[in-house]
């Protein structure tokens, strides 16, 4: 069976989707012939081209270029186009990482006049905060999943969402791959509380950065560690000019045992996700997530078990449920820390590739 991954995000920008896909093309490779058509739309680049090209190493991987209108509106010139149209061709199913306004009508298109199988995906959040995405997607992309062949999403609320419209809704999590399992719990008690991922709006960094303040101020014995790269790390590096011995800021880390080993708690304040895979990740060391309650954490997270909530993305609210966390004992803590290390195991990918593959195969 030949498979076509086609995403109008550049691959080299960092934004989750790309570490997927390049699990997903190792561990599928043997039973499909997989191609790899991205956009170059995303700046700025966290993965350089060598990086890329050893993450997709033996997969075809083609790049097409993006007409940009106004940084709202993203389009395929003609050449792109063609080149597009020629690997519906040649696949069997196509997989459509649903991402800006008109992609998924392109899709759709090709789609009917090269009489190809068709799974919208939903990696991004299906709502956020930009009203005219939220209004298209709910006139037209949940229309036009009622036309496709299945459609594939990373948590319980966009399930409920899409099944509505098309019965061969699969909610697939994210996964880590069996080498990414650490060999035992590494969480640490005394150990400093951490955050990794871009930085950038959709991380809460603004709403975060206070809320350490607050803390450090009540309690200096708090340590903060980051690990990322992205636009907003201006506020990061305010805070570590007020709090140099409390926060410690990092750049871009590939080496997962550096950033999550010996540390206690893991924090996603993220005010949209769909399935976070970097929380799967620290609970896999043990460690406790604390995190925003949103449709991509509720799955994942057990409210005092394997981690705490958010109730609300504010200032006291962050403050409260971090400075609880920090100051629970040992015991509890071991505990919480225990849950998690197990819970992350659910996740694996054996899972994951039994579920997949009977989404592209619909057994």
């Amino acid at each position: 069976m030949n498979i076509l991954f086609f995403s109008p995000i550049d691959l080299s920008f960092g934004a989750g989707f790309e570490g997927w896909l390049s699990k997903v093309c190792l561990i599928t490779k043997e039973p499909m012939k997989i191609t790899v058509i991205c956009g170059d739309v995303g700046v700025p680049k966290r993965w350089n081209d060598d990086l890329l090209k050893s993450k997709f190493k033996g997969i075809n991987l083609i790049k097409l270029h993006y007409w940009n209108f106004f940084d709202k509106f993203f389009f395929p010139d003609f050449f792109s186009l063609v080149r597009l149209y020629k690997e519906f061709i040649k696949n069997n199913i196509i997989y459509f990482n649903c991402v800006f306004i008109g992609n998924d009508l392109l899709t759709f298109f090709l789609s009917l006049i090269t009489r190809k199988r068709v799974i919208f995906a939903f990696h991004a959040p299906i709502f956020f905060e930009n009203k005219i995405h939220n209004l298209y997607f709910k006139l037209i992309t949940f229309n036009l999943v009622r036309f496709i062949y299945a459609v594939h999403v990373l948590n319980s609320k966009d399930e409920q969402n899409l099944k509505k419209y098309n019965s061969n809704t699969f909610n697939i999590p994210a996964f880590l791959l069996n080498s990414e399992y650490p060999k035992k719990n590494f969480s640490n008690y005394n150990g400093e509380l951490l955050f990794v991922g871009r930085y950038d709006y959709q991380k809460g960094l603004d709403l975060l950065s206070p809320a350490i303040i607050k803390l450090i101020k009540i309690n200096n014995k708090l340590h903060f560690v980051f690990y990322g790269s992205g636009p907003d790390r201006p506020i990061l590096e305010n805070l570590v000019r007020q709090f140099p011995n409390n926060v410690e800021l990092n750049n871009f880390e590939m080496n997962k045992t550096n950033i999550f080993k010996y540390r206690k708690f893991f924090i996603l304040v993220s005010r949209f996700e769909s399935c976070p895979a970097v929380a799967i990740e620290a609970m896999s060391y043990g460690l406790p997530v604390i995190t925003s309650k949103i449709p991509g954490t509720i799955s994942l997270i057990k409210e005092a078990e394997s981690g705490f909530f958010v109730p609300e993305l504010n200032l006291d609210s962050i403050c409260q449920t971090i400075g609880d966390a920090a100051l629970i004992n040992k015991m509890k803590y071991d505990k919480m820390s225990k849950i998690a290390f197990l819970e992350a195991q659910k996740y694996s990918e054996n899972m994951f590739k039994k579920m997949f593959l009977k989404m592209i195969e619909l057994k």
